[in-house]
Formats: structure tokens, sequence, C-alpha cells
């Protein structure tokens, strides 16, 4: 995932309105990853707030280990 400013929060949701706060790896300026093997499959939701406040929301959706966005 590309994100130009950097990260401040990242919130998970899952379907069932579930909201936790994780935690992304960085792994280049501005990209990040974020693991989600030990999770259901299931489509989530994850909002970004950037440095200067700024939110954006993606959805995920997780097959088995595969990931589509």
């Amino acid at each position: 995932m590309k994100v130009e400013n950097g990260v401040a929060t990242a919130w998970l949701t899952d379907l069932s309105g579930r909201r936790e706060e994780v935690h992304l790896t960085p792994d280049s300026p501005g990209q990040y990853s974020l693991d989600l093997t030990a999770r259901p499959q299931t489509t989530y939701l994850l909002t970004l707030t950037t440095a200067d406040g700024k939110q954006k929301t993606v959805r995920l959706l997780k097959q088995s280990d595969i990931f589509v966005r």
C-alpha cells in the first residue's frame, strides 16, 4: 500500500463492526504491509490516518492467505 504522508494510525474493521488498531510494517518510504495470516477469511476495512490528519479507507478481502484489494 502506498501512502504519501506517514501513517499515524491504522484501524482494521471486520464485517461485524469489530474495530481494532493495528500496526503496519514499513517496507520502504511510503510503502506499508499488514500481516493478516492469523485472521479469519472475510472482508475488512482498513482506515489509515496520515500524519497531516487525512484519512483513507480501503477494502481488503482475505481469501485463504491470498489478498485482493
